[in-house]
């Protein structure tokens, strides 16, 4: 919050203090904020998209280079962000740590496992590779990382606009449209992806925009999917083999596991179709 405070102070709540209390079952850390008495309606497109604009724009990386200095967190989940010249290696390495975290909490599935090595390292080559492809480059951007409707609100009082509860690194600026993808956040009218984009422009090539987006909106499915057990946006599947119980929330209506599929099919088919290499659901 401290660092989005330094680039856009009019858009974030002041941070005061942070630290550590004495207890440690559990461990507790406590941050203090300024105070703003806010309506948790959606915000207005026009002055969130531009502030969140002048964000990316205004950051600047202390090492020219994508993460963060320290560990942050994606809710109660860690994020080790070692600094990175390369956002198709650190972006893999996110989405690797994921399924790390996914496996841990919820157990094995060797059919997404499968789809999902593949999306890693046949895809992200072809798809996120091409962004920094000579003569390519991307500047790595300051990312609020966890950007739904819960985490902004409209001061009653001013009617400006602030954002918190951050999971913030320096990344990819289109990443931070990856959470509007999805029904379950009240921010996803194209609207505000268009508005954005008025501010900012899309990255080249401009032609794989939606695909980049899809897969971004897969790293928001994998946290939540690693983050709430037996409730998982991997969508339910069934085959010959095994039954997977249903662990997704009834409005999110494409899972991870449909998303890498999509993926995968147009960027780096199976050798021997759906056939016989990649299960179908039954």
């Amino acid at each position: 919050m401290v660092e989005l405070y330094r680039f856009v102070p009019s858009f974030i709540p002041k941070p005061h203090t942070w630290g550590k209390f004495d207890s440690t079952s559990p461990i507790t850390h406590f941050l203090i904020l300024d105070f703003k008495d806010m309506s948790p309606k959606l915000p207005d497109p026009k002055p969130f998209c531009s502030e969140l604009a002048r964000l990316h724009r205004n950051s600047v990386s202390p090492t020219g280079k994508f993460g963060f200095q320290v560990t942050t967190t994606h809710g109660k989940l860690p994020q080790y962000m070692e600094w990175n010249s390369s956002w198709e290696s650190l972006f893999r390495k996110m989405l690797s740590d994921l399924m790390v975290l996914d496996l841990e909490n919820n157990g094995p599935w060797k059919e997404f496992q499968d789809v999902y090595e593949r999306a890693l390292t046949l895809v992200l080559p072809k798809l996120i590779g091409p962004l920094e492809a000579n003569p390519r480059t991307i500047k790595p951007c300051l990312l609020h990382g966890n950007l739904w409707d819960g985490n902004q609100g409209t001061e009653y009082e001013t009617g400006n606009i602030y954002i918190f509860d951050a999971s913030s690194f320096y990344g990819h600026n289109e990443l931070e449209l990856g959470m509007w993808r999805g029904t379950q956040n009240r921010i996803n009218s194209k609207v505000y992806i268009k508005e954005y984009l008025r501010n900012v422009g899309i990255s080249e090539p401009a032609n794989q925009f939606d695909d980049r987006n899809r897969i971004y909106h897969v790293k928001f499915l994998m946290w939540h999917s690693a983050h709430h057990p037996n409730d998982v946006t991997r969508q339910r599947y069934k085959s010959q083999r095994s039954t997977y119980s249903s662990r997704s929330h009834a409005y999110i209506s494409v899972s991870a596991y449909e998303n890498m599929c999509y993926l995968v099919d147009k960027y780096a088919p199976w050798p021997n179709g759906n056939s016989d290499e990649k299960p179908k659901e039954t």
